[in-house]
């Protein structure tokens, strides 16, 4: 499995759309099954760029996502940092063009148009947590078939310290399970196989 990590142009000097179309032009040039990622604000990249990709990924894996932040679009929602290190007086509006277009985009990317399959990793305790429940339901009430797994008591991007969490490492290999099960869907889990009581334990060879 191969992983790319696209170059993007960033804010204040660029918007979102630029940033989108980075990605979207670094991604249609690859083959094979493709899982996308992004975690935070790079969530709502990855289903910003999945609406206008060449081929639709396999899967898409949000990690924590950062969503509601359009500066005019969005219902107001009260935030707290309890728990949590992401103050909430660091979450400033993006950068985003204002035209119908994008908002149009915006919009379809809270649905996550153009997205079979996803999953949603967050934790309870995070200052954006309202935002991953906000996407599984407009999700899955847009046809899209997801998964989403709340930590208890974890905070935002907890899954980068699995040296200290153990909810952290079962996050890197649910992350991990998904996207080995996507990009290669004829290799099944030790898990799978089990949950579907199926005999003769593991393939030889």
């Amino acid at each position: 499995c191969t992983a790319l990590l696209p170059k993007y142009r960033r804010a204040p000097e660029f918007t979102i759309a630029d940033a989108v179309n980075d990605v979207v032009g670094q991604y249609n040039e690859l083959t094979g099954p493709i899982v996308l990622a992004g975690d935070s604000a790079g969530a709502y990249l990855a289903l910003r760029a999945a609406q206008q990709l060449s081929s639709k990924p396999a899967g898409v894996l949000l990690w924590c996502p950062y969503l509601l932040h359009h500066p005019t679009k969005d219902v107001q929602r009260s935030l707290s940092s309890d728990g949590d290190f992401l103050d909430v007086s660091s979450l400033q509006p993006a950068r985003h063009v204002n035209d119908e277009q994008n908002d149009a985009r915006h919009a379809f990317a809270l649905t996550a148009s153009g997205v079979d399959d996803m999953m949603i990793l967050s934790g309870e305790q995070e200052t954006l947590h309202v935002d991953a429940l906000t996407l599984a339901l407009t999700a899955k009430a847009s046809g899209t078939e997801v998964t989403h797994k709340t930590y208890e008591e974890m905070f935002h991007d907890f899954m980068l310290f699995p040296k200290f969490l153990r909810e952290a490492e079962d996050a890197l290999s649910e992350s991990a399970q998904y996207i080995a099960q996507r990009c290669d869907p004829v290799v099944e889990s030790e898990v799978d196989r089990l949950r579907r009581g199926g005999a003769g334990g593991p393939p030889k060879g």
